[in-house]
């Protein structure tokens, strides 16, 4: 499977670099922003039709019993769910709109759409993956959506420097709009913002879908027809393929002969049971002549979207000496200097601490907070630890500790560590309870050294999280976090399903200051 995606990736990172690679992306790159789902806004349309119906018997007097009936949320859910059940979820967004009128059903979808203010919606890995990729090739058309949210051109904006001006990387255009700007994000259902606005044709109801059917001149049709059938490349992310519009032209895209590899279409897969996604593969691949690239989780899709812009990562990083100038533009040689050791100690410290207070850890788990950042040593790209909130040193001291405690970070079968993994892949990782994965690649020399005293190492769990920045969005660091604990506090927070991000949020907060904002000079 590996030999497999290898391949894929190293076609898509040639037509990225050739200038003919195209990316569609669906809902599942902006759920990941808590934009909701297909059902999700599908039901919330319906009670809207529920609750306005009922103020309206309320208001004319009428059916008195029957509203009576339905006072309280429960009954209006029920309600809700049961007439989603009986006309179907293709019906319901349309079903919606006859109700309501066109007005305020496109008023009521910009309700159900957004849960927060567009500027408030958080930016993701992924989607500011896309956006480097975007920024690089800025003069091409690079990114097409169905979805109708402006995400996209949010972390384009912010990548750019100017993210109040996102509006002018989204197409098509707003009536107000006065300028664009490039890179543009093409919305090839239309696009709606929160005051119920819309710019292009909006498809969403099922009338819309059949009026797409009967006109194949309609402009939705042509673009899409465009995309998947002419003489580039398509890379497909965040869609489940299930879209009855794309799924109509790519039936017919199968009758065309095609041309060697030109217009190949490529979908992103998240798989894990080898055998299922072997007949899957089979299903898209000798059926629909779709490639899948299958992916172990979504947590390594911008580790992907990286690969298909600087090429493949398994015998090196290519991006290495970018992120690594980045850290010198920004630091440079004050890592090793006298002032920052203590500035960084300090700051890891101050970390530990308020941890320890925000989370409520128990008063005996111990818990260090740990500085890596990439070097070049003797032509190997590593990852050296630069800095700690147990130890205070002096710049000369922490130099040759750096090197000492370095972990490789390619090729990707010799990766070190969490923390190398972490870089390597730019995700977040945990070891717990002293599991292998801590000595990861580890030479039994190293096993015996690395942060032993007396050979005995005192934490047993520990939490990389890599932080990404620049217009090319890369990592330029790790920071670590460990516990004595077999069970640390991080794996102890069950529902609270926000104290993860918040902790990562905080650890990645510290990394920046340290490395950009550390105000001090050479």
């Amino acid at each position: 499977m590996v030999d497999a995606r290898r391949e894929l990736i190293e076609d898509l990172h040639g037509c990225y670099d050739a200038g003919s690679l195209r990316i569609l992306v669906g809902a599942g790159v902006s759920m990941a922003s808590g934009l909701p789902g297909w059902d999700a806004l599908n039901l919330g349309l319906l009670r809207a039709v529920i609750e306005s119906d009922l103020r309206g018997r309320c208001e004319n007097g009428d059916g008195a019993a029957y509203v009576r009936s339905l006072v309280g949320d429960e009954a209006i859910e029920t309600l809700t769910q049961e007439v989603y059940r009986r006309i179907g979820r293709d019906a319901a967004a349309d079903f919606a709109w006859r109700r309501l009128g066109d007005t305020e059903f496109k008023r009521q979808l910009g309700r159900q759409l957004y849960p927060r203010p567009i500027e408030k919606l958080p930016l993701r890995s992924t989607q500011r993956q896309l956006a480097a990729m975007a920024h690089q090739v800025a003069s091409r058309d690079l990114l097409f959506t169905t979805n109708y949210d402006p995400i996209l051109e949010r972390a384009i904006a912010e990548l750019r420097g100017a993210p109040e001006e996102w509006a002018k990387h989204r197409y098509p255009l707003s009536a107000r709009s006065r300028s664009n700007a490039r890179p543009h994000v093409h919305h090839l259902h239309g696009w709606l913002d929160e005051r119920g606005t819309v710019g292009g044709t909006l498809v969403l109801t099922e009338t819309s879908y059949l009026g797409l059917f009967a006109d194949k001149r309609a402009k939705p049709n042509t673009d899409l027809n465009k995309l998947l059938m002419g003489n580039a490349p398509v890379l497909v992310l965040g869609m489940s393929l299930a879209d009855p519009n794309l799924r109509r032209l790519l039936d017919r895209r199968r009758m065309t002969p095609l041309r060697d590899g030109d217009n190949a279409i490529y979908a992103v897969m998240v798989g894990g049971n080898e055998a299922a996604d072997d007949q899957i593969n089979q299903y898209w691949t000798g059926t629909w002549n779709v490639n899948p690239l299958w992916l172990p989780n979504f947590g390594y899709i911008p580790h992907l979207l990286r690969q298909v812009q600087w090429g493949w990562t398994g015998d090196s990083l290519p991006w290495f000496d970018e992120c690594r100038a980045w850290v010198d533009k920004h630091l440079g040689d004050l890592r090793f200097t006298d002032a920052w050791q203590r500035r960084a100690n300090r700051s890891l410290k101050t970390l530990d601490d308020h941890v320890r207070t925000y989370f409520g850890l128990e008063p005996g788990e111990v818990i260090t907070t740990s500085l890596f950042l990439p070097e070049l040593e003797d032509d190997r790209q590593v990852l050296q630890l630069v800095a700690t909130s147990r130890h205070e040193r002096s710049g000369g001291e922490a130099r040759k500790h750096a090197r000492l405690r370095s972990l490789k970070l390619s090729p990707e079968r010799s990766v070190q560590g969490v923390a190398g993994i972490s870089f390597h892949f730019g995700n977040s990782n945990d070891a717990c309870d002293n599991h292998p994965s801590i000595n990861y690649n580890f030479s039994s020399r190293q096993v015996r050294e690395w942060d032993r005293a007396f050979n005995m190492r005192d934490w047993r769990s520990i939490l990389a999280v890599p932080a990404l920045d620049g217009e090319t969005w890369l990592p330029y660091a790790v920071i670590t976090l460990t516990s004595n604990l077999a069970k640390p506090f991080w794996r102890r927070f069950g529902n609270e399903r926000h104290d993860l991000p918040v902790l990562k949020t905080l650890m990645r907060r510290v990394c920046k200051e340290l490395v950009a904002h550390h105000g001090l000079t050479p």
